[in-house]
């Protein structure tokens, strides 16, 4: 039977860290919408590439999850389209 390596963590003297007070935090950058799902209204839909259609599902999903709103894509021809539903 192969035995794995085992990897020991490396240990940092607390003297190793040098700590500085009056460093603003930045703002929050929020990623870059990919799909209009903010600007969508119920029965308003868009179209994206067939190719899309798995990213475009999961991030409907993910979006209404957060958001508490209801999306739906279908596959239509060589197209996917997404509506917003509720």
């Amino acid at each position: 039977m192969r035995r794995l390596a085992t990897v020991t963590p490396i240990k940092m003297p607390a003297t190793a860290y040098k700590v500085v007070s009056d460093v603003p935090i930045p703002e929050f950058n929020h990623a870059k919408k990919t799909y209009p799902f903010a600007e969508m209204n119920i029965g308003d839909s868009f179209v994206a590439s067939f190719e899309q259609l798995t990213r475009v599902r999961s991030a409907a999903s993910a979006y209404g999850i957060r958001t508490d709103k209801k999306f739906s894509v279908r596959k239509i021809n060589r197209e996917c389209r997404c509506w917003r539903v509720s």
